[in-house]
């Protein structure tokens, strides 16, 4: 069973911009209000490991990353994870940005309600300041 949620923004940040916002730590804790730290290793790789502080010390493992394309995370849990899922395509509108969270598992429901509705309601604003530092450092570059 998987609950998930996601949401959209369409931008006219560059694709590197938007990249370099997914695969740097210190970028994480400034995007998103929910992260108190964070930490992997840079580049990621696929099957990296590293910690997000958020509510407590999580285990993150990095399962798909297409440069410029997609990225998928997961915070590993007992029986279950959170799922992360981001992904990027130009359109004839600009650059179309997706964030998402999904709960799996035998006890993805009882993530989803501890964390999972948290992090969906959180996505606007993530995506927001995601965006935002990204078409600002579009325009520096």
């Amino acid at each position: 069973m998987a609950l998930s949620r996601s949401h959209t923004v369409v931008t006219t940040a560059s694709p590197e911009a938007v990249w370099k916002r997914w695969t740097t730590p210190a970028d994480w804790v400034s995007d998103d209000p929910g992260v108190d730290a964070c930490d992997f290793p840079t580049p990621p790789t696929v099957g990296a490991r590293g910690t997000l502080v958020s509510g407590g010390r999580q285990k993150i493992r990095f399962l798909e990353l297409k440069e410029c394309e997609e990225m998928l995370f997961e915070i590993v849990l007992p029986l279950g994870s959170l799922q992360f899922p981001h992904h990027m395509a130009p359109s004839p509108e600009g650059l179309r940005v997706r964030h998402g969270v999904r709960a799996m598992g035998p006890l993805g429901w009882l993530y989803w309600l501890v964390a999972g509705r948290k992090v969906a309601a959180g996505l606007p604003e993530v995506m927001g300041l995601v965006v935002g530092a990204a078409l600002a450092e579009s325009v520096e570059a």
